[in-house]
């Protein structure tokens, strides 16, 4: 009877290690994927990682020996070269944590993880060169940690993503064919960055119509074909926003709900951007907001709903900028203020109602060379505190703190800035006489600087012909004040 019972027990435990799984496996060989089923032919589960990495070239070719695995905890599949599609993974529901599928040259589609819903951790798909699509993963709704999607330089379709609703952490999209976002229509939120950047076919963000927040920053770099915003038309907040090197833009219409980033803003390099049309929506920055390098920028007019920035206001080498007056209801600055070299820039009105109280870092007015205004009532009231600032290298009135003090004795009010646009200097270069364009009556007041700032010469008279035989050959600053206001334009004598 002991017998019996003993010889029982040995054959029930020969059974149920039969079915155990192993806690991790890595499967070299084409050999070893086909025999997985004959080794553990009731195994369902693997509770640690499941590598299917080729130990020689075009080793592996499918996975249909696997078809009976539905929960994975870690799965990576790498370096397979022949290996086309992933059907043999069709039971597969859950990954407890991260999916890798990396370096696979053949794989064109991800067909086989159809069952796929939940991803625990992280899905990153990298360097599969002959990737098309996303199709396959049709059901998988959230991912708990990042999805990379990088250096599939074959994928033009992000189909296949059609019900992912979240994705915990960060989002990384680099180096496709896609000229679109579609496939990601249902995407709400995203708990981390997005990241996208050198995808050299997008033309637009639609696909992200249905994504309302992003935890941390939203970066667009190096896109050259993106030519507009749009499909970000729901995004309300972000923890910071990056567009740079995108020179088919004009202007960021597609933020317009966009009410208040945690982060900085950050608008630089974009060859074409003309406006920042889009952002008129946007009432708070709690980081740095810079403003560099957009050749083409005119103004900041669709800035004007904006009240604080928390760190530093960067404007610099945004050589069409003229004015400043988008900002006019920024209000707090709590690092600091930079603006420098921005060719075409002659006034700081719109800064007159910032206070400046809270600046910790100083302030930096240099090399605007234009730029004559700059007695608004708040950079007044910050050169009396004596706080740091440098200012140098701009127009005659605001070459140093002495000129800026010295105007801030004068105010706004008694000595009113004229659009420049709107005075005519006549002929440019000239030998002999300069002229302004105004009344045979009208009294002026003028002065002439050279182009280090020293004064020349100065007068008052009746009309706008000035006479400047007296001058040496060069380029010169004229100043001119009348009862209409001021009114400053370089000049060249020959």
């Amino acid at each position: 009877m002991k017998h019996k019972i003993l010889t029982l027990l040995l054959t029930l435990s020969t059974h149920f290690l039969s079915a155990q799984c192993p806690t991790s496996i890595t499967l070299f060989s084409q050999g070893q994927i086909d025999s997985f089923r004959i080794h553990y032919p009731g195994c369902t589960q693997i509770l640690g990682t499941m590598t299917i990495a080729e130990s020689d070239s075009a080793g592996i070719t499918h996975l249909d020996s696997l078809g009976q695995i539905n929960s994975i905890h870690n799965l990576i599949v790498q370096n397979n070269a022949a290996l086309t599609n992933l059907r043999g993974l069709a039971s597969l529901a859950a990954i407890g944590d991260s999916l890798f599928l990396q370096g696979n040259a053949g794989l064109t589609s991800l067909s086989g993880l159809d069952s796929l819903t939940s991803i625990g951790g992280d899905l990153c798909v990298r360097d599969n060169l002959s990737l098309s699509s996303m199709s396959g993963l049709d059901s998988l709704s959230s991912i708990s940690g990042a999805l990379s999607i990088i250096d599939n330089t074959a994928l033009a379709s992000l189909n296949g993503l059609g019900s992912l609703t979240s994705i915990g952490q960060r989002f990384d999209l680099s180096r496709s064919s896609l000229i679109s976002l579609s496939g990601l229509d249902n995407l709400s939120s995203v708990g981390g960055f997005i990241n996208l950047n050198n995808n050299m076919a997008l033309t637009s963000l639609s696909g992200l119509d249905n994504l309302s927040s992003v935890g941390g920053i939203f970066s667009l770099l190096n896109h050259a074909s993106l030519t507009t915003l749009n499909g970000l038309n729901s995004l309300t907040t972000a923890g910071g926003f990056y567009v740079t090197e995108s020179p088919e833009l004009v202007n960021l219409n597609g933020l317009n709900n966009l009410t208040s980033l945690s982060e900085n803003l950050f608008i630089c390099n974009n060859a074409n951007l003309t406006s920042v049309g889009g952002l008129g929506s946007l009432v708070s920055v709690s980081g740095m907001l810079l403003v560099y390098n957009n050749p083409a920028l005119t103004n900041l007019d669709d800035l004007n709903s904006l009240t604080s920035v928390g760190a530093v206001l960067d404007i610099g080498f945004n050589d069409a900028l003229t004015s400043l007056s988008g900002l006019s209801n920024l209000t707090n600055i709590g690092g600091g203020l930079s603006v420098y070299y921005n060719n075409a820039l002659t006034s700081l009105s719109g800064l007159d109602n910032m206070d400046f109280s809270m600046i910790i870092t100083g302030m930096k007015i240099k090399k605007n060379p234009l730029l004559f205004l700059c007695n608004v009532k708040s950079i007044c009231d910050y050169l009396e505190s004596g706080d740091p600032i440098d200012i140098s290298g701009n127009a005659p009135g605001c070459n140093n703190k002495s000129q800026v003090k010295a105007a801030c004795m004068v105010s706004s009010e008694e000595v009113p800035s004229i659009k420049q646009e709107n005075i005519w200097v006549f002929p440019n270069p000239a030998t002999q006489t300069v002229y302004l364009d105004i009344p045979e009556a009208y009294q002026i007041d003028y002065q002439i600087y050279d182009m280090s700032g020293q004064l020349i010469r100065q007068g008052n008279q009746t009309g706008g012909a000035i006479d400047i035989r007296s001058l040496i050959s060069g380029g010169y600053v004229l100043k001119v004040i009348g009862k209409e206001g001021l009114v400053v334009k370089r000049i060249m004598k020959k």
